[in-house]
């Protein structure tokens, strides 16, 4: 992400696409490693935005 803001202005729907990719990159990560290390239990929180509780606050 760091990359693609370099690069200049990023319009909302490709920063929003990228932050998509990167939570989904992170989450992968995370039960894969939980998995490979035999950690059971809840994984932490979703990289994704905005996290529940901001959501209801806004609703």
């Amino acid at each position: 992400m760091e990359l693609l803001v370099r690069e200049g202005t990023v319009d909302g729907e490709r920063w929003t696409k990228a932050h998509r990719l990167a939570s989904a990159a992170r989450d992968a990560f995370y039960e894969s490693a939980r998995s490979d290390l035999g950690i059971g239990g809840a994984p932490p929180p979703s990289g994704q935005w905005p996290r529940q509780w901001q959501a209801e606050l806004s609703g």
